[in-house]
């Protein structure tokens, strides 16, 4: 009588399933050969092609091993027939986007992470009666960028004293996630260990279901990754998900629909971090722009207002405090490779405030308290927040500080 393996063994794997679960790991089939070479067992691109074909049956062991690569679980390739998988988001890519139409195998992952984050945060808000719906209404294209920012700003009650006087960029995007994910949106970023590549994209929402979920890439630079936020806030609060890596965009009523809806999510961003009257009166200090200050103003201003200095420039040329020549002359210095290095370095890893980082405030104290109220195995906690089992102590103690 067969074992149970070997009755494995012997089973037909749906092709179909094989070929999704590579498509849907955002890998080709040479990146999936190489992969599988890493082991003790090579395969041929010829093998692989006749598995999805259903030429060939694989063996037990290697459909484990497509399991490792593609980060898919084992069970998924005993089904009939591909599972169904939540839509990606609208991609609103405009900077690179013919040498970018697919993304990588990091992004692939880190979409799939966090579709189980809004799953698991779902499950366990509703198992501690918990309300986690997003708390302010839907708003519109038509709607203006500018009056929208002052709006919200009132509502998430973020004095533009607390951006001046905050020492960090980072003390400012800790405070406005706190807020945003007041209103009901989870705010995750990639792990530094494993980010997804700057050239795949900056940031991405997710706001087919509830919880909205917006990603940041901790690629990034600081600076830059509070104006991802406010801009994906933007995507939040349209209802409009999106890919996106073009944040330079503000030119109106384009007929393109991923350029009106991007132009007022940067419009919207810009407006939010950079207010018209605070900025005018910290840029009129520099008096005339047109000499040799501007290196001066951009430096102070972005300092200051905790944003990016392309931000800045941007917003100067909006408010004609430059000339449409220097902005161009100072984007094409920024360009050709003069401006400093856009990602961030990665610092001392501390494995609780790495878990808190990655996953956010919200997800992370839901998760704790579904445990500490026995609503979840230490396993679970774990596997939800990718922190080792050693830590999780040291994260409770973290999270009754904060």
């Amino acid at each position: 009588m067969p074992t149970a393996v070997e009755s494995l063994e012997s089973s037909q794997f749906a092709p179909a399933v094989i070929a999704w679960a590579r498509t849907n790991a955002g890998l080709d089939v040479d990146e999936t050969v190489e992969k599988f070479g890493t082991s003790s067992r090579h395969i041929e691109k010829s093998l692989l092609l006749a598995w999805e074909s259903g030429a060939v049956s694989p063996s037990f062991s290697d459909v484990k091993r497509l399991s490792e690569i593609f980060k898919t679980p084992l069970a998924v390739f005993f089904l009939s027939e591909p599972p169904s998988t939540d839509q990606k988001p609208q991609d609103y890519r405009t900077l690179g986007s013919k040498d970018h139409k697919g993304l990588s195998f990091k992004t692939n992952l880190m979409l799939r992470k966090a579709r189980l984050a809004q799953d698991h945060a779902l499950a366990l808000a509703q198992s501690m009666d918990v309300d986690i719906k997003f708390k302010l209404r839907r708003y519109a294209l038509s709607d203006n960028p500018t009056a929208l920012a002052g709006q919200i700003r009132q509502k998430l009650n973020f004095a533009i004293a607390e951006q001046l006087k905050a020492k960090k960029p980072t003390n400012v995007f800790d405070s406005l996630r706190a807020k945003i994910e007041s209103t009901g949106v989870l705010v995750q970023k990639s792990a530094q260990s494993n980010n997804f590549p700057l050239e795949d994209a900056r940031a991405i929402s997710l706001v087919d279901r509830e919880p909205y979920l917006i990603i940041i890439n901790n690629a990034d630079r600081d600076h830059a990754q509070i104006f991802s936020l406010m801009h994906e806030f933007s995507h939040v609060l349209l209802r409009e998900a999106g890919i996106c890596n073009d944040f330079e965009d503000y030119v109106r009523n384009r007929a393109n629909e991923i350029r009106r809806i991007e132009t007022f999510c940067n419009e919207f961003a810009a407006s939010f971090l950079l207010p018209e009257d605070d900025f005018r009166s910290h840029a009129s200090t520099f008096g005339n722009l047109n000499g040799e200050n501007l290196g001066d103003a951009l430096d102070v201003l972005s300092s200051d207002f905790k944003v990016s200095k392309s931000a800045v420039l941007r917003r100067l040329l909006t408010f004609r405090l430059i000339a449409k020549s220097q902005y161009d002359e100072q984007m094409a210095e920024w360009e050709s490779g003069n401006k400093k290095n856009l990602k961030k370095k990665g610092g001392r890893n501390n494995p609780a405030k790495t878990a808190v980082a990655a996953n956010g405030p919200t997800f992370t104290g839901l998760t704790v308290r579904a445990y500490q109220q026995q609503k979840i195995s230490f396993a679970s906690v774990s596997d939800y927040l990718g922190i080792k089992t050693k830590y999780i102590n040291a994260l409770e103690n973290l999270l009754r500080r904060t």
